[in-house]
Parts: structure tokens; C-alpha cells; sequence
């Protein structure tokens, strides 16, 4: 058997529509035979886990490449990229979420461009119904990274899994337990911080595809309350991170914009009458530099941040239907 090159980590919840078209995809890679894939059922109440094994057993190249692992209750999608972590063995690692794709030279590529680095990062096509769009991941500092799904998913990228060992307080990394939302982000703003760590980018067509169900709105509005706290969580925890590191002076102006991104989603809460109060009081360092490009970036608009220093300014109190024009 060729050796085992990447693990591919696939973490799954109930996903018995779709996971047939995410293993199709890697069993259809030019790579195949150095691939490893893990596939962490996170608690399945529906068929995932079945419709899994049965793929395996009529097609035997797949099942000596296929690795099921299985929760016993769903315990979310940061739980099951923790426990996929714990699996690997290969160099290098990658994921493949249960309801997306890869093309077929996707690990291939990525491989060949790993020879001259550590991580290697691609573009990604996002579908959503008829709208299909290629995506570009930030290719320059950490600093200057736009927060977005290219610049910091773990789908359009491998990196080698020594990288894991490799922060200056010798604390293993994963994407941070609990994180269910900006899971990515909390591991991948982690690599890239890593002190001489190479990043390849790759040009020409994306190598992933990064699927959204015609009638996902993407963020729902009954879970922006959970999304914001898990936002807050994650941006929190990634400065405390970078402070115990020795990184956070560094890396102060992506740790400024994170967090002032990470509460944006508060001024949607409707039901809160003291929206204006709730904003100041949370990573009250933010709102100082609204108004600084350098630290918000091109992702920012002039506009917003106009209006987000008109909230800053506001009086505590203002109502709720006056701070929702500004978080439109």
C-alpha cells in the first residue's frame, strides 16, 4: 500500500443526504492511494453512519482508506475535529466537511506545492443554489487578513501536522473545545501566527467546493444570539492565546479587528433595549479605532465604520430600532 500521505478529516452529523457526495468526491482523487480519510460521526440520529459502511463494503479500495470513527452523542462540530486530530498519523492533514466537496486533483496539488512549505492554502468555490462564486483567500500577513471563510477554513488547505507541536508554549493545538462556530478560525489564525511557518498559495481553479443548500440563509436568526457568543468566546480566547505566546503585540492589529468582527452581530439582537451599552462594554479596546483602516481593513467599508462610530457615540439607552440601522 502507497504510503499514507494526508489524513483527511471528514466530521459528520446528520449528513445521510450529502456524505455519499463528500466520499465520492475524495475516492475520486488523483491522490487516492496517499490519502487517509477520518470520518467522525458526531452522534448521528439518521443513517450517516450506515450509508458510510456501505460504501466501504462494495467498494474495498475505499475501505482500506476509511476510517469511521463514531460519537455517542453529538457533542458538535469542534468535538469532532478534536477527535479526528487525535486520529491522525499522516504528515500532513486536511478536512472535508460532510456536505462538501473536493475536485479531483485537489490533494495532488496541494502535495506538490507542500514540498516548498508547511501549509498550503487554495481557492475555494462557494455554491449557493444557481449562485456559484471563487473565493480568494488572503495571501499576505495575519495582520492584514480579512476575516472570511478562504482566508481561514480548514477545507481549502492541508498543513503538516508537526505544526501542531510547534507554539512557543509547547500546548498542543486543535481548533479550541466548544467552538462551534469560527472553529476554523480559532486553529488557523493559531498556524499562520506560528513563528517562520511557511504558507503556499495556490493560483488557478479552487480546490474546494464549499456547499450552502438553496434555502440556507446562512446564519439563521434564531442562532445569532449563539453564533455572537460563540464569537466572543473564540476571539476572547485566541488574545489570551496570543498573549501567553508572546505574540499578541505582534499580531495587535488582527486581534483588534477579530474582536471588534467577533460583536458585530450584537446590534441584531432586537430583543436587547441597552444594544448601545452591551457594544461599548464588550472589548470596549475596539471602538478606538473604528476609524483606523490599517487595524479594520479593506473588508471594513468607510461607510460601516461610519456608522459603527456613530454607535460608539451614542448615548447608553438608545433604543433597539434606531441601533438596527446601523447593523444592516
Amino acid at each position: 500500500m502507497t504510503e499514507r500521505e494526508v489524513d483527511i478529516i471528514v466530521p459528520a452529523y446528520n449528513a445521510v443526504s450529502t456524505i455519499t457526495r463528500t466520499l465520492d468526491s475524495l475516492r475520486r482523487q488523483t491522490a487516492f492511494d496517499r490519502i487517509h480519510i477520518i470520518l467522525v460521526d458526531d452522534g448521528s440520529t439518521d443513517n450517516t453512519y450506515t450509508t458510510a459502511m456501505s460504501m466501504a463494503e462494495t467498494d474495498r479500495q475505499l475501505a482500506s482508506r476509511l476510517e469511521i470513527i463514531t460519537h455517542p452523542q453529538n457533542y458538535g462540530a469542534a468535538a469532532a475535529y478534536r477527535t479526528g486530530i487525535k486520529a491522525t498519523q499522516a504528515r500532513w492533514i486536511g478536512r472535508c466537511d460532510a456536505d462538501d466537496t473536493m475536485p479531483p486533483d485537489a490533494i495532488e496539488r496541494m502535495l506538490e506545492a507542500g514540498r516548498q512549505a508547511d501549509m498550503v492554502c487554495g481557492r475555494v468555490l462557494r455554491s449557493h443554489g444557481l449562485d456559484h462564486r471563487i473565493l480568494f483567500p488572503h495571501a499576505g500577513d495575519l495582520n492584514s487578513a480579512p476575516i472570511d471563510t478562504p482566508t481561514f477554513s480548514l477545507g481549502n488547505r492541508i498543513y503538516r501536522r508537526d505544526l501542531l507541536l510547534d507554539a512557543p508554549d509547547s500546548v498542543p493545538l486543535n481548533v479550541m473545545e466548544g467552538i462551534n462556530c469560527w472553529d476554523d478560525v480559532s486553529l488557523t489564525a493559531r498556524l499562520m501566527a506560528l513563528p517562520g511557518v511557511r504558507t503556499a498559495y495556490l493560483k488557478g481553479e479552487p480546490v474546494y467546493n464549499y456547499n450552502l443548500a438553496p434555502d440556507n440563509s446562512s446564519l439563521s436568526k434564531a442562532n445569532q444570539q449563539y453564533i455572537l457568543t460563540q464569537h466572543i468566546e473564540c476571539a476572547g480566547r485566541l488574545t489570551k492565546w496570543f498573549e501567553a505566546n508572546g505574540l499578541s503585540e505582534l499580531y495587535r492589529p488582527f486581534l483588534l479587528r477579530l474582536r471588534f468582527i467577533a460583536k458585530v452581530k450584537m446590534l441584531r439582537l432586537r430583543q436587547r433595549a441597552d444594544l448601545v451599552g452591551l457594544w461599548k462594554s464588550t472589548f470596549p479596546e475596539t471602538n478606538k479605532v473604528i476609524m483606523s483602516r490599517t487595524i479594520m481593513g479593506p473588508a471594513v467599508s468607510l461607510p460601516q465604520r461610519l456608522a459603527f462610530k456613530a454607535v460608539d457615540m451614542m448615548p447608553v439607552g438608545v433604543s433597539a430600532s434606531i441601533m438596527r440601522l446601523f447593523s444592516r
